[in-house]
């Protein structure tokens, strides 16, 4: 019997030379404080490039040939809390390319808890727009924080 599904981290290059199809899921997923400019999309692509963000995809395996079909990207980058000391394994990004069945979930929880223990991290944190998302982290154990992003005051000078 083989796993269900296969987590495989996208080399910067790869990212870099598919960007036109990448990119895009990427950027859709990105969390509200950042900011759509201009320079965004570039931006994030020289921070995949520098490997500040590592580029995952999961989705279900072919057992026989191995191959896979991809259903999810994720941006990821670990951070230290400047209190604590600690690392955290942040998923700065996560969206479904396709329709994600409940169970890749499940599995992508334990991916990403086993990910987090071999980096050295403490915690998983996300950003998401996503209350389906939400909440099945909260099944899970997750503290469902809010996060306020309140635009700055635009008065004349």
């Amino acid at each position: 019997m083989c796993n269900k599904y296969v987590f495989r981290r996208i080399p910067a290059d790869k990212v870099s030379k598919n960007w036109d199809s990448i990119g895009k899921h990427i950027e859709k997923a990105l969390p509200t404080t950042s900011v759509a400019t201009i320079d965004r999309s570039a931006n994030l692509l020289k921070s995949i490039l520098k490997e500040e963000l590592e580029v995952w995809c999961a989705g279900p395996v072919e057992c026989e040939e191995g191959m896979v079909g991809i259903s999810t990207i994720a941006t990821i980058k670990v951070s230290i809390d400047l209190v604590s000391g600690g690392k955290n394994l942040i998923i700065y990004s996560l969206t479904a390319v396709k329709t994600v069945k409940l169970d890749l979930y499940d599995e992508g929880y334990r991916f990403l808890t086993e990910l987090a223990v071999e980096k050295g991290c403490q915690n998983i944190i996300a950003y998401t727009g996503i209350k389906r998302l939400a909440v099945l982290s909260k099944q899970h154990g997750a503290d469902i924080s809010y996060v306020i992003n309140l635009p700055l005051l635009k008065e004349e000078i």
